[in-house]
């Protein structure tokens, strides 16, 4: 799994709070091996994770108005889906 480039992300992160699906389709693609060996190691189980992965971005999409493109976005992502990993999801 290779760096992330932080300037990327963060023209990415710009371009979604403009609602760009293109840009989440990008982020979703970065970030789905990292999050899905993530969920993985707690799951066990290729599907739950899966499922868990999708609900994660699926929050991401629905409040990225929230988002800063200022802020890295690996940190945010990663405590979304520690909140459902949490939950049982």
């Amino acid at each position: 799994m290779a760096d992330i480039d932080s300037e990327k992300e963060r023209r990415l992160v710009a371009d979604l709070l403009e609602g760009d699906e293109s840009a989440f389709c990008a982020l979703y693609a970065l970030y789905k091996d990292r999050l899905m060996w993530f969920s993985l190691k707690f799951l066990k189980s290729r599907d739950m994770a899966e499922d868990v992965f999708q609900d994660a971005f699926a929050s991401i999409w629905q409040n990225r108005r929230f988002l800063n493109p200022n802020v890295p976005f690996g940190p945010y992502v990663y405590t979304d889906l520690n909140a459902l990993l949490d939950k049982g999801a």
